[in-house]
């Protein structure tokens, strides 16, 4: 029969559970140190990489910066010759050839109609909330002859016929009347013709 016997005292003696604790303590400790000492070598090398790849980028944009200012320069400069293009052309198309119909106008007065003012005027209207520019004329002129009133509806019937390039728009007679001459010459009328053209677009 074996017999075994502890001979340490109640106080000498150490639980197995106690050495375990400890034996982990210390392995945690080492790993964990392990751990930090790893994440700062890998911050250090990114840290490095960073500061390299900084130092290339500012490099690269100090050769950069220059065609970036001027770049942008092109940009602002482009951006105000597109709004004074945009205005050109909305002037462009609010006008009307006055020249044109000037010249056709010129080539259907009658020989016994003499004009006397052509006043152009225009104004701003809204049509349907946009803004538009319309040109009105007034044609006044005098006439003589007995037969003084078809002469002026002929003249005006004229004005009607003109083709888009050179028309007048909406035509209306504006008033006619005999002029107070000396009972000696010849009675002459006077008349007003009144021109309405279809407002156009600003833009």
């Amino acid at each position: 029969m074996n017999l075994q016997v502890n001979l340490l005292r109640v106080e000498e003696r150490r639980r197995p559970g106690g050495l375990v604790a400890r034996t982990l303590i210390r392995a945690s400790a080492v790993v964990g140190g392990a751990g930090v000492l790893l994440y700062a070598v890998y911050c250090g090398l990114a840290y490095e990489q960073a500061s390299r790849e900084l130092h290339g980028v500012e490099a690269r944009w100090r050769q950069l910066e220059p065609d970036f200012k001027r770049a942008e320069e092109l940009i602002g400069r482009h951006k105000a010759l597109s709004r004074q293009i945009g205005e050109i052309a909305a002037f462009s198309n609010a006008q009307i050839k006055v020249a044109l119909r000037l010249r056709a106008l010129a080539e259907i007065v009658p020989a016994h109609v003499q004009l006397t003012s052509l006043d152009w005027n225009q104004k701003h209207v809204n049509v349907q909330g946009e803004p538009m520019r319309q040109y009105l004329v007034n044609i006044s002129g005098r006439t003589g002859g007995a037969r003084a009133d078809q002469t002026v509806r002929d003249f005006i019937a004229a004005i009607r016929g003109l083709p888009p390039a050179a028309d007048f728009g909406t035509i209306t007679p504006g008033g006619f009347s005999l002029a107070s001459l000396d009972s000696k010459a010849e009675a002459e009328s006077l008349f007003e013709v009144r021109a309405e053209f279809a407002p156009r677009r600003l833009k």
